[in-house]
């Protein structure tokens, strides 16, 4: 019994399958045009001949089979799906909506995170950025100035001054001419302003 309703599941299905094909195919709307024309002037003849109308009732199926109308209570449901589908993508694109609003709010509380930690970090960097300029621009010229108040503090012994400062002396005009240039100067005093 399974068998041959399954069978005939199967007959239903490819016959569903053809008709779709041939009720597609650009001849089945002239065809069942011609079929209704034929299928009611044979209808209006029934009267006079017996049975013909068998034949034209005949006709107008086939007509509708090739090509069927469109009933009202069709294009309503096709309607009333249309509108729940288009209720269902609105409501779809509120979700979306809801979703991107969330999720823009958790990116702006952990932009203002971030933002506090590079400040945090800008401040760090300029603190080093100082000290790195300290040691480059002020080491030089404090050691020079650590020479020349040796020397003023031995200006009692001249003699005494002199003879320590003989080993230092080649050390100290190199050191004058690598970190007194007036361009060295010059950069360190540009940082200096920017500082302020």
């Amino acid at each position: 019994m399974k068998k041959i309703f399954k069978r005939g599941k199967n007959f239903v299905t490819k016959g569903k399958q053809k008709l779709e094909e041939v009720q597609r195919s650009e001849w089945a709307e002239p065809t069942a045009t011609a079929l209704n024309a034929a299928g009611t002037l044979i209808n209006s003849l029934g009267a006079t001949i017996p049975g013909i109308g068998f034949l034209g009732s005949a006709l107008k199926i086939g007509s509708s089979v090739l090509n069927p109308e469109v009933k009202l209570a069709d294009l309503r449901r096709t309607e009333d799906a249309l509108s729940k589908g288009q209720n269902i993508i609105i409501e779809d694109i509120k979700d979306v909506q809801r979703e991107v609003k969330q999720r823009f709010k958790e990116v702006a509380k952990e932009m203002k995170k971030i933002s506090s930690e590079v400040e945090k970090i800008k401040g760090v960097m300029n603190e080093i950025f100082s000290m790195i300029s300290d040691i480059h621009y002020k080491e030089g010229p404090e050691e020079i100035e650590a020479l020349y108040k040796m020397f003023l503090d031995g200006a009692n012994n001249i003699e005494k001054t002199l003879e320590t400062f003989k080993s230092y002396a080649a050390e100290a005009q190199v050191n004058y001419y690598k970190n007194l240039r007036p361009a060295k100067v010059l950069n360190y005093l540009k940082i200096i302003k920017q500082k302020q």
